[in-house]
């Protein structure tokens, strides 16, 4: 079976790529720009914890959220005070249903993908990440193994500049160190 989940997801890879020129501006009605205050009180899920993940980028957590006909876990994640991206944890059995979902909504994954030999390791190699990009990389899953071979997925919502919000943020803290 993880054989062949693992080829599934290599071939997602492979088919081709997305002409879709939007990109997600958030998840649901959930902004990316919004302040903390305003997700707390969105009714998205039960925000219940707070945690710095580095300089300037702070989550807020929430074990409720509705997704799949289930409930999971989720984080809204703020950058300088503003939300930026939306993650939620996904449970191994719908990886792949997902991935197919992702796809007739928002087309092929992108090239910002990982490639299809680290896709070919997920399921042998401890301490992997791989990642499949869609709908112009602002929607991302994202599979990583720890040192015991245990799976986390998440699907991340993601503003188009959250990484370079995050890295003009933090290379401030440098300057005047070198």
């Amino acid at each position: 079976m993880k054989l062949l989940k693992k080829s599934i997801i290599a071939m997602t890879l492979f088919l081709g790529v997305s002409t879709q020129a939007n990109a997600v501006t958030g998840y649901k009605d959930l902004m990316f720009g919004s302040l903390p205050d305003e997700v707390k009180t969105s009714g998205v899920c039960t925000f219940n914890s707070t945690s710095t993940i580095s300089k300037g980028v702070t989550a807020l957590a929430c074990d409720d959220l509705p997704f799949s006909h289930s409930t999971t876990s989720a984080a809204a994640i703020f950058v300088d005070g503003m939300m930026e991206r939306f993650a939620i944890e996904v449970n191994i059995d719908q990886l792949m249903p997902l991935v197919t979902a992702l796809r007739e909504k928002y087309g092929e994954p992108t090239p910002k993908s990982s490639s299809r030999a680290t896709w070919n390791r997920i399921d042998t190699d401890a301490g992997l990440e791989a990642y499949l990009w869609f709908d112009n990389n602002t929607v991302l899953v994202q599979v990583t193994n720890d040192a015991q071979m245990n799976k986390t997925i998440f699907l991340i919502y993601t503003s188009k500049d959250y990484d370079d919000k995050v890295n003009n943020l933090q290379s401030g803290s440098f300057s005047s160190d070198i």
